[in-house]
């Protein structure tokens, strides 16, 4: 699930998970879907990542890409999808208050 804030309701990413070994998982995001996920992996600064414990009880993990995540993001996305990278961009570091990134049009 990929949200705005951390209190926000996500929107989920289309994409399959599989068990590879006892702990391990692997997300796969739908080539099919690729335009809707890359929109979400950019515009998105948190991601919720729910679990089942072994125990059967269940969590979310809710993670930040913080300024220097966005600033990687924007750089592996853009090799992604062989687009060149944006010249003289201002680092999402430098542009962050409040704990929010700011939102790409």
């Amino acid at each position: 699930m990929m949200k705005f804030k951390e209190k926000a309701r996500g929107t989920p990413l289309n994409a399959l998970s599989v068990k590879v070994t006892e702990g391990w998982f692997l997300l796969g995001l739908s080539n099919q879907q690729s335009a809707y996920n890359l929109r979400l992996l950019q515009e998105r600064a948190w991601f919720d990542i729910p679990m089942v414990y072994a125990n059967g009880r269940r969590g979310i993990l809710v993670v930040s890409k913080g300024c220097q995540g966005e600033d990687v993001f924007h750089e592996v996305l853009a090799a992604w999808t062989n687009k060149p990278a944006e010249t003289g961009r201002v680092s999402a570091c430098a542009t962050a208050s409040s704990g929010e990134l700011p939102r790409r049009a």
